[in-house]
């Protein structure tokens, strides 16, 4: 019995230290809506580049958010990258409407390249702007957005700018996991040393990475990261590393996503990133991470079973804390962080089980219809998610 409450009290830790990354986050990480600018007089052509594989739910809407932007100095860059629905005939027929649109067609994807990354590579070749905004197909943005994103990089001499969105589902547990991924995501990359340009450390999003041209021109570019599931990162850290002018800010109330709408796509769309990025193409690791999250998550009602009322409800003060302050910067419910740390917490785990036999089996994962081996994933990772905490689980290993 002994054993087993000093087992659960260290699962606990992770409970405790929460609020400490959640006040990190809201001290270092500045909210973009809460800028100051002054008024714009000059407005630099801004290129914005969309992927689009099987995205005929999604694409339109997007794209006539973008039309509907403020921004005069505009070009759209949309490339069709395969589609096997209506995504290729949605974008000709707005590209036909609007000639601020240019539509790319791609039926073949080279050896050695990741689908989307392949097609961000092919728009930022035919981007003229001197800005470019690296984005999804399902993203939409308040109205002044890219206005005021691409003024505040032209005013603090910026090379890039992420903006973190709001992430929204319409199933109560699907945004359980949603926000369970976001705070693991919190603690593995420490967004807060970002803006510290004597900081290694970069971060991209993939709703929203906005480059200077000329700065991109000079990095090593999309070849660098052809093959990493986690390419926003990359280009973040990428771009990080060049001269050290990038910044992440807060941008819920100006970019929003409907991450994933069920449980189903969850476990769909983190499919790939819990087995290249988590469990590193290996299997030991990835059903190590997926049952320290389920020890970790278990860990307070395994005290409350053996007796230990106190130790059981106390790491929930925790909870409550982080819930408190991540709710009103982040946009998202007090509720849907408390569900987080039981159903979403048992639902990452199962999502990382799942993608680590998976791919073990498959010997790799199939995206979008492609099949990448692991020994390519693993070759030809650039951004290591949650570096230190990986590192020291493997540390830990046998």
């Amino acid at each position: 019995m002994i054993l087993l409450k000093i087992i659960a009290l260290i699962g606990t830790l992770p409970w405790y230290l929460s609020p400490v990354f959640a006040l990190l986050f809201k001290q270092f990480v500045p909210r973009f809506d809460e800028i100051w600018l002054p008024t714009c007089t000059h407005y630099p052509r801004l290129s914005v580049l969309v992927p689009a594989c099987n995205e005929e739910d999604t694409i339109e809407r997007a794209l006539e958010g973008l039309r509907t932007q403020r921004y005069p100095n505009l070009e759209i860059i949309v490339v069709n990258d395969r589609s096997t629905d209506r995504t290729g005939e949605i974008i000709d027929r707005i590209a036909a409407m609007d000639e601020r649109v240019q539509a790319i067609h791609v039926d073949h994807l080279p050896e050695g390249w990741l689908g989307k990354v392949h097609a961000l590579h092919i728009a930022s070749q035919q981007a003229t702007g001197e800005w470019m905004l690296f984005t999804d197909a399902d993203i939409h943005f308040s109205g002044t957005c890219l206005e005021d994103a691409v003024q505040y990089c032209v005013k603090e001499n910026l090379d890039h700018l992420s903006l973190l969105p709001k992430m929204s589902s319409r199933s109560l547990v699907a945004r359980f996991g949603i926000v369970s991924a976001l705070r693991a995501i919190l603690v593995a990359v420490q967004p807060w040393h970002v803006n510290d340009p004597t900081r290694p450390e970069g971060v991209g999003v993939g709703a929203f990475n906005l480059v200077n041209t000329q700065a991109f021109q000079d990095s090593p570019g999309l070849e660098w990261f052809k093959m990493d599931v986690a390419d926003d990162l990359a280009l973040g850290q990428m771009m990080k590393s060049l001269r050290g002018r990038s910044q992440v800010m807060i941008g819920s109330k100006d970019v929003f996503v409907e991450w994933y709408p069920t449980v189903k796509a969850v476990f769909y769309g983190l499919e790939k990133n819990a087995y290249a990025q988590i469990a590193r193409c290996d299997y030991r690791q990835g059903m190590l991470v997926a049952g320290l999250a389920i020890w970790i998550s278990l860990s307070p009602w395994m005290l409350l079973l053996i007796g230990e009322s106190l130790w059981g409800v106390a790491p929930w003060m925790g909870a409550i804390i982080t819930a408190i302050v991540l709710s009103p910067i982040m946009a998202v419910s007090i509720l849907d962080i408390l569900g987080s740390y039981l159903i979403g917490d048992l639902l990452m785990a199962a999502v990382i089980a799942r993608a680590t036999k998976l791919g073990d089996e498959r010997g790799g994962v199939i995206w979008r219809g492609t099949v990448y081996t692991s020994e390519e994933l693993r070759c030809n990772m650039k951004f290591r998610f949650g570096d230190w905490l990986v590192d020291l689980l493997q540390d830990k290993m046998p």
